[in-house]
């Protein structure tokens, strides 16, 4: 059984694997090992590691990342006892013969180390309860999570505990609750191997567990598959579609305090009729939230339905076909056009609240929390300062790296200028178009002047009566504050 470490012994254990260069990326490359980061066609990943010999690094991964047991002979000739001997008595390798069975699987991610089942546990007898290692979705959950302080905050449907991880360097506390009992193991275990001792963790079904409790961050990562039920906790609810997702919405600003933020990774489905903006702006109103999400894809019922089916196990062909069907077939019968997946982020704020859709430009290779925060602190600018006149007072300077392309298009044997555009800054921008009597006018925007005096400079330049630069300039300006091309100068 699985028990969490004390403070020195997590320090011993920590050490010893930094020693060894376990997770050291590249040292696996030179192992030659590679690991598939969710599952494949058959439920189980297939990584593959050379011949090579590289003592104790190769044992450490052979049984801690591939989930292959190690001889005990080799294990002790290798390994230091006081390794062993933590491994042992806190269940982390068990003895099976003449060898050692890993019991979990240790995923490196950045800085930590993610204790979680081991992708084989899909076809095991504990198949229905497995706790999925990181993965692309959570990665990309992490990486959303905006970079703020808060006294409390819940990692809700926690799984290993990763996020309830990262959330404990910038809370006070921080609430890890599932439905799933093995994930509080995982969850314990995890916070004492890095000393998080702020993290708390408390068995229960969505916000049962935090009744009467308030947070300042709340974040999710839950099951959201579109698919009906699977077996698999981490996946599907029996909520029918988005159903579950849309009762986390509803139910998570009963628990933000005041200016408290709820970020979530979903999938959600358009039906006939009615665009999906218009059906999930229902699912905010009367929430008391502003709400910002983030479509990142799209895909049709069918290619999605063959995509979620290969990342089950497989059991027979017949089996397969049987579950295209009988999905494809649902979601005909619901009026289902298209899946749709991405990000939201709720604000919790008394007021007047809105809901803004928005493409990611692009897959953020980065952590882009900040430009979330961004997203927010613009709209409550522009929020204040309705009017022309509001904006006038105002000085405006171009964020760090703005970039300003000009196309040019061949004509009477010359070039003449064709365009311009603001390249992208980040995931939530996309490149932005700019008239080209404008677009040098730009680089004007530098925090030194205000609003009014830029419209006289842009009527000076370009001949234009002041009465029509004023409502351009303002205009341009408040698509680029909304967009984070600009924001108010220090």
């Amino acid at each position: 059984m699985l028990t969490p470490f004390s403070p020195a012994e997590a320090e011993r254990f920590r050490m010893y694997l930094r020693a060894c260069a376990y997770g050291d990326p590249d040292r696996l490359r030179r192992l030659g090992f590679s690991d598939p980061s969710i599952p494949g066609r058959h439920g189980v990943p297939r990584p593959r590691r050379s011949g090579a010999e590289e003592p104790p690094l190769t044992l450490l991964t052979d049984a801690f990342l591939l989930g292959r047991a190690v001889s005990s002979a080799a294990a002790r000739r290798v390994f230091s006892a006081d390794f062993l001997a933590l491994c042992g008595s806190h269940g982390l390798l068990e003895e099976d013969g003449p060898a050692l069975r890993p019991t979990l699987r240790l995923s490196p991610l950045g800085d930590l180390l993610v204790a979680s089942d081991h992708f084989s546990a899909a076809v095991g007898p504990d198949a229905a309860t497995i706790v999925l290692p990181p993965n692309p979705p959570a990665s990309y959950l992490l990486d959303f999570v905006v970079p703020c302080h808060a006294e409390a905050a819940l990692d809700l449907g926690a799984g290993s505990g990763i996020v309830a991880l990262s959330l404990a360097g910038q809370c006070d506390r921080v609430l890890a609750t599932d439905i799933n009992p093995r994930a509080g193991t995982y969850t314990a275990f995890n916070a004492a191997l890095h000393g998080r001792r702020a993290i708390e963790f408390a068995l229960g079904d969505r916000f049962a567990p935090a009744a009467g409790r308030e947070f300042g961050l709340i974040v999710s990562n839950p099951p959201f598959l579109l698919i009906p039920p699977s077996g698999f906790l981490y996946g599907s609810t029996g909520s029918p579609l988005d159903e579950f997702c849309r009762g986390l919405v509803r139910s998570a600003p009963a628990h933000l305090v005041e200016g408290g933020l709820f970020q979530m990774i979903f999938e959600w489905v358009e039906i006939a009729g009615q665009p999906w903006p218009e059906r999930l702006s229902s699912w905010f109103e009367g929430t008391g939230c502003d709400a910002l999400l983030l479509s990142a894809f799209e895909e049709t019922p069918e290619r999605y339905a063959e995509a979620r089916l290969c990342e089950l196990p497989f059991l027979s062909d017949e089996e397969d076909d049987r579950r295209l069907s009988d999905w494809t077939a649902a979601y005909r019968a619901a009026g289902v056009t298209r899946m749709h997946g991405g990000l939201l982020a709720l604000r919790r704020r008394v007021g007047r609240n809105w809901a803004k859709f928005t493409r990611l430009a692009r897959r953020p290779e980065a952590p882009f929390g900040s430009a979330v925060l961004a997203a927010f602190a613009a709209r409550d600018l522009l929020d204040a300062h309705p009017r022309d006149e509001d904006l006038l007072p105002l000085a405006l300077r171009l964020a760090p790296g703005v970039r300003l392309a000009v196309d040019h298009a061949p004509g009477a044997g010359a070039w003449s200028v064709a365009g311009a555009r603001l390249l992208a800054l980040g995931p939530l921008t996309g490149d932005q178009p700019i008239a080209p009597d404008l677009a040098e006018f730009l680089a004007a925007f530098d925090g030194t002047r205000d609003v009014r005096a830029l419209a006289a400079v842009l009527a000076a330049r370009t001949g234009m009566p002041l009465e029509r630069a004023v409502p351009e300039l303002c205009a341009l300006a408040r698509r680029l504050l909304e967009s984070g091309y600009l924001s108010l100068a220090a």
